[in-house]
């Protein structure tokens, strides 16, 4: 039984606006809509700084429409509003933030809006506007993050009249935990292959440079459940080819290489330089599991549950099991299932699974703090680690990807610790 709450789609749309760095977003809906979200914004996207430097001053958003966050307004609907209607309210909060100079502007409609049928087509702005009336609340949240996305490139559509080598990153989110360091991380390895960035689709990009996404020459996707039907949009209507990483994805040592292998053959790059990077901690990798052979204290034949989304489900059971030995006792898939081909490759295997995380005992959790938290206060596991949002840091000086070459590192290094004899 899944007790643990799934991001959904109607998020999904928020964090593909405001994963736009000079935007501004709006929920119209009750206060309620927008709290969480609201949260989930700033907490994730620390670095924006539209305006300059500035730190988070509740009393500078005590006033209407912002109860004391400074992302995410609402038009706070309450029982007089679902009955008269409420265009007025929603005319003078999109006033206040086109008073800020947004490059765009993010409209979503609450279920209680879309509910009494409020329509955001009759609102207008010399500032772009993208107008999300139907957001897909039951649908999961790299569903809904699409379909964002996809409005944003076709409002700022723009055809390059020639291309240039470099690459888009695509299929990342500010939902996605520590989304800052997993780019600078895949960044710097595809930077010892000379290949250059052109731009980071869908987290901490601007305006501007969403309109020179078709510059690219290729789309390299990181996790194709955020950016399937983009990739192939962009290809048929910018002819921009996309390389998806193989099963084994971006969180092991042999996907990684993969991955580095097939990018560097499109674009005509040589490998070898990201390869020894990710040679060189194999072989550190090794040395360290080698002295924890001789203390026998080798992962092999521990136990680990798993509950992600499906690009890093699949990339980490793989991993653990083929290179730690260790065996797999629960999985779950927190976003699309059919991303995911977990179910062929365990039954390739011949191992026996659990769907039911929370309530199967492992020794390793690899999911989010709260469930992690709430496995760990039920005895149900000794450890977790996290991959996912929420966290329960409130502070990371250092950088922690979590997919990349360190990434997959950080990976190793937490699961090494966590079976650690006491």
């Amino acid at each position: 039984m899944q007790l643990n709450d799934r991001p959904e789609g109607m998020l999904g749309e928020l964090i593909a606006l405001e994963g736009v760095r000079d935007a501004m977003s709006l929920i119209h809906g009750p206060t309620g809509c927008k709290y969480y979200p609201a949260s989930c914004s700033e907490s994730q996207f620390k670095t924006r700084n539209v305006d300059g430097a500035r730190t988070f001053d509740p009393f500078l958003y005590n006033g209407e429409f912002f109860f004391c966050q400074p992302r995410v307004p609402c038009t706070y609907l309450d029982g007089r509003d679902y009955i008269m209607g409420t265009g007025d309210k929603l005319e003078r909060l999109l006033s206040v933030i086109e008073s800020t100079r947004p490059g765009m502007i993010g409209i979503i409609n609450s279920p209680g809006a879309s509910l009494i049928g409020e329509e955001l087509s009759s609102l207008d702005s010399e500032i772009p506007l993208i107008r999300m009336e139907m957001p897909g609340y039951s649908r999961p949240i790299g569903d809904g993050f699409q379909d964002a996305l996809l409005k944003i490139l076709k409002t700022f559509r723009h055809v390059s009249d020639s291309k240039k080598e470099t690459v888009n990153l695509i299929g990342i989110s500010i939902w996605h935990l520590n989304w800052e360091d997993s780019v600078d991380d895949l960044v710097g390895l595809l930077a010892l292959c000379d290949i250059g960035i052109n731009v980071v689709i869908g987290a901490g990009w601007t305006t501007e440079e969403i309109s020179h996404v078709s510059d690219a020459s290729v789309n390299l996707v990181i996790n194709p459940e955020y950016c399937e039907n983009v990739v192939k949009w962009m290809e048929s209507e910018y002819g921009i080819p996309y390389i998806v990483p193989d099963h084994n994805g971006l969180m092991s040592f042999d996907g990684l290489e993969n991955w580095i292998v097939s990018v560097c053959a499109f674009l005509g790059k040589s490998p070898d330089a990201a390869l020894d990077a990710v040679k060189a901690k194999r072989k550190r990798s090794a040395q360290i599991l080698s002295g924890l052979d001789r203390m026998r204290l080798l992962p092999r034949g521990h136990t680990f549950s798993v509950s992600a989304d499906a690009g890093i489900v699949d990339s980490v059971v793989r991993f653990l099991y083929e290179y730690l030995g260790m065996i797999p006792v629960a999985v779950e898939i927190d976003g699309n299932p059919r991303y995911s081909d977990i179910d062929e490759y365990l039954e390739e295997k011949n191992i026996q699974v659990s769907r039911d995380v929370f309530n199967t005992p492992a020794e390793i959790l690899i999911s989010n703090a709260n469930l992690i938290s709430s496995m760990k206060s039920r005895d149900m596991i000794s450890e977790g680690v996290e991959v996912s949002r929420p966290t329960g840091k409130i502070a990371s000086v250092a950088k922690e990807p979590v997919i990349g070459l360190y990434g997959t590192v950080r990976l190793l290094d937490s699961v090494l610790n966590a079976l650690r004899p006491y």
